[in-house]
Parts: structure tokens; C-alpha cells; sequence
């Protein structure tokens, strides 16, 4: 039991871990202008949506 951490703790542990790796992130996180997004993920994320969305309406 001496290793067994509350996952609260982990989430922390990992997202100050994100954050100091990726400084850039969290500063776009919270930009207020948009941030660019290519066509080709735009239509990536448009098929996995109506992907997702046939698998909700078939069950």
C-alpha cells in the first residue's frame, strides 16, 4: 500500500508533467484568437464524429 496513489494525485502529477513539457499548449489553451486547423484534420474529425454517431444509432 506504501506505492498506491490516489488517481487525483496522478492526474495531477501527469498534467504539471504536460504542461512543463509543452509550455505552448496551455498559452494556446487559453487564447482567445482561433487556432489554425488544416482541412485534412477538419474532415478527419468530421468522419469519426458521424462514425461515432452510427454507432450510437445502432445500438
Amino acid at each position: 500500500m506504501d506505492k498506491f496513489k490516489p488517481s487525483f494525485e496522478v492526474t495531477q502529477v501527469s498534467s504539471m508533467q504536460w504542461n512543463r513539457t509543452l509550455p505552448g499548449s496551455t498559452q494556446a489553451m487559453f487564447s482567445e484568437e482561433p487556432i489554425p486547423i488544416s482541412e485534412e484534420t477538419l474532415n478527419q474529425l468530421r468522419l469519426a464524429i458521424r462514425e461515432e454517431m452510427k454507432k450510437e444509432k445502432t445500438k
